[in-house]
């Protein structure tokens, strides 16, 4: 995200998790996965105020002013509905994904360090992502796949097709010209 950053200025971060990862990290002092989201608005790479956490199943602080949606609230909403509302916060600045598989519910993604019941399935998830096209996606990550939790594989199968997913929204972005 830094280096998106020298890129293209500040940035609009859409984060898929359970987790909002805002924890203070005291100006670098503390790193791990819980301050990151604060830490990058703290900085100024990303600008809190055009970002969206999605499917958020835990109450962290948000000091940094994130729009969250909730998983509880988008159970009642249509993928695209959850889609245009990370569109309208977005707007049309850079947009970088990140992903963590603790979005999804346990049931779909067992094979993660920190599971939450209460998550969407790899269908929903997927139809959001097939509903941001148009977004101006300039970058993406995967976090958070431990297979040594699952043994099944279901895990690393929904985050490589959810990567997919990301490249074909960073894809359709350059073929429309918008990077």
């Amino acid at each position: 995200m830094r280096a998106a950053k020298e890129k293209y200025g500040r940035i609009a971060l859409v984060h898929f998790d359970s987790h909002q990862d805002s924890l203070d990290g005291e100006n670098g002092k503390e790193i791990f996965h819980g301050t990151f989201s604060n830490d990058l608005a703290a900085e100024g790479s990303v600008d809190a105020s055009r970002s969206t956490q999605v499917f958020i199943r835990t109450d962290m602080p948000n000091e940094q002013g994130y729009n969250i949606l909730y998983a509880k609230d988008t159970f009642y909403m249509q993928p695209r509905e959850v889609a245009e509302k990370i569109r309208h916060n977005a707007g049309d600045a850079p947009v970088y994904v990140t992903f963590d598989v603790d979005g999804i519910d346990p049931a779909y993604t067992p094979g993660t360090g920190t599971p939450v019941p209460g998550g969407p399935s790899t269908a929903y998830v997927r139809e959001v992502l097939r509903n941001l096209e148009g977004l101006n996606v300039i970058g993406g990550d995967i976090v958070e796949v431990s297979p040594q939790y699952d043994s099944g594989e279901v895990t690393a199968l929904a985050a490589g097709v959810i990567a997919g997913d990301i490249i074909q929204l960073m894809a359709r972005n350059r073929l429309a010209g918008k990077q």
